[in-house]
C-alpha cells in the first residue's frame, strides 16, 4: 500500500510507516510548496 503524506502529515508519522514496510511519498520532503495537482500528477 502506498500512502501520500500532505505536507501537514508529521514528518515522524511518515518514518514510523516506512519503518513499518509501507511506501510513503511525503510532500514536505519531495515536493515542498509545489501545486496540489501539480504533485497528484507526479505521485499517481
Amino acid at each position: 500500500m502506498r500512502f501520500l503524506a500532505d505536507e501537514n502529515f508529521p514528518l515522524a508519522s511518515v518514518q514510523l510507516l516506512r519503518q513499518a514496510g509501507y511506501e510513503v511519498a511525503a510532500i514536505v520532503q519531495d515536493s515542498p510548496g509545489a501545486k496540489d495537482s501539480k504533485v497528484l500528477i507526479s505521485e499517481a
